[in-house]
């Protein structure tokens, strides 16, 4: 049986798995990866770092990509902050004496030549995920201004088509639909985060309920 610091520990196996994990997705070896497909990866990765083969429900996955507190770069998110954020969810300790030692200074002076995406006042709790970021855009404050985002899409497009309705113009009622089943073709071998924003998306406006984030101010890129 395994002991408790077994357990809260990381393995070469591990590392080794969140790295094939984050090829899987940028298969060009890219540094950046789109913040759409993150809810999908940490299901793709295996536990202990994410939950591989474990029916997690959504609403707890989402609290957990709340918790990890992981900035988006319009539309993207960063490699050694995602790899930084998880691990430091697992093994991590918050002590001001190991942010001051010589060997954090040395290993963060060269994580931040590496990655020049950081900037040169990147500190180890930006990393981990510690900051609160209250004007900085978050995994999920973008996932829930794309949400927002295309809700007011297919509002919009009803409007239109009612308006031109009311005005006895022969318009095509039906695009509202078909704009729908596009976006559902477009996305099916997305993430399951997309599958689930087309549910979403095609509740009518009465049964639309607004949830958290009402005073966050969400910049989102077309």
């Amino acid at each position: 049986m395994e002991s408790t610091l077994e357990v809260l520990s990381l393995k070469k196996r591990d590392i080794a798995s969140f790295l094939d994990t984050w090829g899987f997705f940028n298969s060009s070896g890219q540094h950046y990866m789109p913040t759409i497909k993150f809810t999908e990866f940490m299901r793709k990765l295996p536990a202990p770092l994410g939950y591989k083969g474990l029916n997690i429900d959504k609403s707890k996955l989402d609290k957990i990509i709340f918790c990890l507190n992981i900035r988006d770069h319009e539309g993207t998110v960063y490699f050694p902050e995602v790899m930084w954020a998880i691990f430091y969810s697992i093994i991590g300790k918050n002590d001001k004496m190991l942010h001051e030692c010589k060997p954090m200074r040395n290993i963060m002076r060269k994580v931040k030549n590496k990655y020049s995406g950081l900037g040169r006042n990147t500190s180890l709790d930006m990393l981990c995920g510690n900051k609160f970021y209250r004007n900085d855009m978050t995994i999920t404050k973008y996932l829930c201004g794309r949400v927002i985002l295309e809700n007011l899409r297919v509002l919009q497009k009803r409007k239109i088509e009612r308006e031109a309705r009311e005005a006895g113009d022969n318009l095509d009622l039906g695009g509202t639909t078909k704009y729908l089943q596009n976006e559902k073709a477009k996305h099916r071998s997305d993430s399951n985060f997309i599958s689930k924003l087309c549910v979403a998306i095609v509740r009518k406006p009465a049964d639309m309920s607004t949830r958290g984030y009402k005073k966050t101010k969400i910049r989102i890129q077309r």
